[in-house]
């Protein structure tokens, strides 16, 4: 970005918010973790104990853009499930 942007200023405020915007990911993906963790436990008891695998691929999931998902989404969106 530096060949490209000469001013300092506009490549500082682009580095903050490529910070910024790596924070905001990591933080909705904290609450997505826990809300994911929180179904799971609601809808099967028995496998409670280790969802650690159903958090990640959940997160994971829902971070990804939709058309590079791999296998390819089963429900069209706004569809219910």
């Amino acid at each position: 970005i530096g060949y490209f942007i000469p001013d300092s200023r506009v490549r500082s405020y682009t580095v903050l918010l490529w910070m910024a915007f790596f924070v905001a990911i990591i933080v909705d993906s904290f609450f997505l973790g826990r809300r994911i963790k929180k179904t799971v436990a609601e809808r099967l008891p028995d496998a409670a104990d280790s969802n650690r695998g159903l958090i990640w691929y959940g997160v994971t999931r829902a971070t990804m853009v939709r058309r590079w998902r791999f296998p390819k989404p089963a429900v069209s969106v706004g569809d219910d499930i």
